[in-house]
């Protein structure tokens, strides 16, 4: 484990680099810093970035739901029909000028079997395809691309080190 040198003043405690441990989500309230903590809320709040990473991932999302539900489950299809008919000529032994209903009722039910494993498959690369996108979203919150504006003037806050 490796440790910072200190300094004299308000957070110049000596710090520590902890190998093997994950960096939270929130990374920044690790600081305890309240103004730091609203100067990336603000940024992430207006992130291009965070906005198009998140619209991917809902697409990725969708994506994948539309194609477990052609899928895995059976394709139904109804159809119902009414007409009213009146006849025109006299034909056995109905006389001319008969009215009469006719209905038809259809159905259809299909079920696409995966004899190969083909689908599963499909679903399975649909599926890493939202799990690169869940990613792709954390990764704006770990490393934030835009400039955040006021960020000099955090300095003077004295945030304070951080003990791992």
């Amino acid at each position: 484990m490796s440790q910072t040198a200190s300094a004299p003043g308000v957070g110049g405690a000596a710090q520590r680099f902890v190998n093997g441990q994950d960096i939270p989500a929130l990374w920044w309230q690790v600081f305890h810093s309240p103004a730091l903590d609203a100067l990336i809320r603000e940024a992430l709040a207006h992130s291009p970035t965070l906005a198009s990473a998140q619209a991917a991932l809902r697409a990725a999302q969708e994506s994948y739901n539309a194609q477990a539900g052609l899928t895995q489950y059976p394709n139904v299809n109804a159809q119902f029909s009414a007409t009213r008919q009146k006849t025109a000529l006299d034909t056995g032994g109905v006389p001319a000028g008969t009215v009469y209903n006719v209905f038809n009722v259809a159905a259809n039910v299909s079920y696409t079997i995966d004899l190969f494993g083909g689908n599963q498959r499909e679903l399975e690369a649909l599926q890493s395809a939202v799990d690169y996108q869940r990613y792709q979203v954390e990764a704006v919150y770990l490393t934030p691309r835009e400039p955040l504006p006021g960020l000099a003037g955090i300095q003077g806050v004295g945030m304070p080190a951080v003990a791992g």
